[in-house]
């Protein structure tokens, strides 16, 4: 998957994350500060469990060096990073 499909992805998933983030909010022990995101669509899921929370500390994996660079620069403008 290339960089463009994944940003129509996560566009298309946007609706979904807030969801899915209270899920696994509600399925963590609530002693877990550090969260480990793999996978094809990579940074929406994250960002979206980043907002329920805000004390944890994300990593996103991702081997594609172009995907990691617009990552990176997505959690700046989010303040992350």
């Amino acid at each position: 998957m290339d960089l463009a499909e994944l940003l129509r992805l996560n566009k298309l998933w946007t609706p979904v994350y807030p969801y899915l983030a209270r899920h696994v909010q509600e399925v963590l022990p609530p002693e877990a500060k550090e969260i480990l995101e793999l996978g094809p669509f990579s940074g929406g899921i994250t960002w979206a469990l980043a907002e329920v929370l805000p004390y944890a500390f994300f990593t996103i994996g991702e081997e594609r060096q172009g995907v990691r660079d617009w990552l990176e620069e997505e959690s700046r403008k989010r303040g992350g990073f």
